[in-house]
């Protein structure tokens, strides 16, 4: 008689979804075995006798969340409890493989990692053996990357023709360049911008309320008559080939003065010319005044180098990208100066993968204007 063949049971296959939480688990495994560090940049706990405090390196939690495309607006805090929110296309996986990259030279260790069928996965963290805030990524697909607008300009251009300006020029995203006129290089840099199809503009001098005036041949001063204002805007015009719009150097005073914004406005409106508001003071009225006299305008939303530090230009950087994802669009303007370069090099492409496009600022006045 013939013994029958028994066929062995095949053990049910894990789901795609187990098998990635299962991976997870083994990869946070990893990481507290090998004594992986975080910035974290948390308020200094007291230590178990409640005598000695343990300082946590000064580093802004939510600034190094933001590099790594994690908006402001998905981080919460909940006593000991920092919340961020990520959407599908972010998974917590790549947040960790990021930081993987500097944590390494920091005082603090990961203590646990902890992965949950939800998706939702957590980091405790220790400084010189002190506990700190757990860390919950909260996968939240109502959530997604955003399509915002940013126009950054560079003023200044025209006193030099350095390394620093030739790797703005070569930047590989869209920026506007804005040409003091009637310097060395004004000429010669527009030639150039425009032959590349770069966004040019004139960043004519206008009189501030304090410290010295520019008073050359294009400055706009509140002591002149209109007759005189339309000459020196028609005079910066031809100064600076291939502009196609203005933007103030200085002028918290003249910004203010609504008789010589309407004659500058006049004259712009002739030549089809739109206009930014740098926003150098709070009392500004250039804006309304362009809108007044259908010259088509924008406003600044922040100066990104204010401060000449790398840290402090990050955080304008990810300040900005708030406000366009708040907005829809937004404006910042910076200068031709080593550290800006080296945060614009740096930052705009993270910006970029989470969604957010550079575009010239003319693009941006065509839109808002439609």
């Amino acid at each position: 008689m013939t013994k029958k063949r028994t066929r062995k049971k095949t053990p049910p296959r894990k789901s795609f979804f187990s098998r990635l939480v299962s991976t997870l688990a083994i990869f946070l495994s990893i990481l507290v075995v090998t004594g992986y560090v975080l910035e974290v940049g948390l308020p200094s706990l007291a230590s178990r006798n409640g005598t000695r405090k343990v300082t946590v390196p000064a580093i802004d939690v939510k600034a190094t969340l933001n590099s790594y495309g994690i908006s402001s607006s998905w981080i919460s805090q909940q006593g000991k409890t920092l919340n961020v929110r990520l959407p599908a296309e972010m998974h917590p996986l790549l947040i960790y493989q990021k930081l993987s990259r500097v944590i390494a030279e920091k005082g603090g260790k990961i203590e646990q990692g902890k992965a949950e069928s939800t998706g939702k996965m957590s980091l405790a963290f220790t400084l010189e053996n002190e506990q700190l805030r757990n860390i919950w990524f909260i996968p939240d697909t109502t959530l997604h990357r955003t399509n915002a607008e940013i126009a950054i300009i560079i003023d200044d251009f025209g006193y030099h023709r350095n390394e620093t300006v030739q790797a703005l020029i070569d930047l590989p995203f869209e920026i506007t360049y804005s040409i003091i006129p009637g310097l060395s290089y004004s000429v010669e840099i527009a030639e150039l911008l425009g032959k590349m199809d770069k966004a040019v503009m004139i960043h004519i001098p206008m009189e501030p309320q304090q410290g010295p005036v520019e008073d050359g041949e294009f400055t706009l001063l509140t002591k002149y008559e209109p007759k005189e204002i339309s000459k020196r805007i028609e005079k910066a015009v031809k100064a600076v080939p291939f502009a196609k719009g203005i933007n103030n150097h200085m002028g918290s005073k003249a910004t203010t003065d609504s008789l010589l914004l309407d004659a500058a406005f006049k004259a712009l409106r002739k030549d089809d010319y739109f206009f930014i508001d740098s926003r150098t003071s709070t009392e500004s009225i250039a804006y309304a005044m362009a809108r007044k006299r259908h010259v088509p305008a924008l406003e600044n939303d922040l100066f990104l180098d204010p401060v000449d530090e790398v840290e402090e230009i990050e955080k304008k950087m990810f300040a900005l990208a708030d406000v366009a994802a708040k907005n829809g669009h937004a404006i910042a303007i910076g200068h031709p100066r080593p550290n800006t370069l080296a945060v614009l090099h740096k930052v705009m492409p993270v910006l970029s993968e989470q969604g957010f496009r550079f575009v010239q600022v003319n693009q941006l006045i065509k839109e808002q204007s439609q």
